[in-house]
This record gives C-alpha cells, sequence and structure tokens, in this order.
C-alpha cells in the first residue's frame, strides 16, 4: 500500500498518519484506522485499491467523497479530506468512529 514499515504490519500514509489497523474493504477500496501524528488523534482513511485507478473509478470516489462531504448527520462520518498521495494511491480521510461493522450487525 503506502510506505511499508519493515518491523511490522503498520504503514504510514502521507508521511502523516499511522496505520493501526484494517477496519473494513469493500468494493473498490480498503478503511484503515490510523493515528494522525501531527494532532494526535484517530482517524479513519479509506484507500483506492491499486487495480481502481482508471478515471472512471477515480472520478466515482470522488463523486463519493463530494456526496458524503455535503451530508451533515450525527449517524454519517464527516469527510475531512482527499488527496492523491506521491505514491499513486487516492485517500479520503475521514472521522473515526469506534463501533462494530456493518456485517456484524446485521448477523445479529
Amino acid at each position: 500500500m503506502s510506505e511499508l514499515n519493515s518491523n511490522s504490519d503498520t504503514f504510514t500514509i502521507n508521511n502523516q498518519f499511522l496505520t493501526i489497523d484494517k477496519i473494513g474493504t469493500g468494493g473498490f477500496g480498503i478503511v484503515w484506522k490510523a493515528c494522525d501524528f501531527s494532532l494526535k488523534y484517530f482517524v479513519a482513511i479509506k484507500e483506492l485499491l491499486p487495480k481502481y485507478s482508471k478515471l472512471k473509478f477515480i472520478e466515482m470516489f470522488y463523486k463519493e467523497i463530494f456526496i458524503a462531504k455535503h451530508l451533515v448527520c450525527d449517524k454519517i462520518v464527516c469527510v475531512q479530506n482527499f488527496w492523491h498521495g506521491n505514491n499513486g494511491f487516492y485517500h479520503m480521510l475521514m472521522n473515526y468512529v469506534a463501533g462494530c461493522d456493518l456485517e456484524y450487525l446485521l448477523a445479529k
């Protein structure tokens, strides 16, 4: 993925975030729980999978970000940022909300 840390499964993203755990995988990307070095808090980062780095998928990713950015509800995480990293990956920065995933809730 991004800059892999040789001592563990963690890696840094954008020289600002240290991944802690993979919290989800979807059709187009992976969502990581990460720690923001500068502000010292947890965030969620969605990283577009490399096989979807074609313009069509990047546009779909951007539309998802644009729509999510304009939704304001306490049940929806806020999108904080979007960038194309030096490593070629596209990222969406979101608030991290602790809890269980949808798959777990549906299984209950």
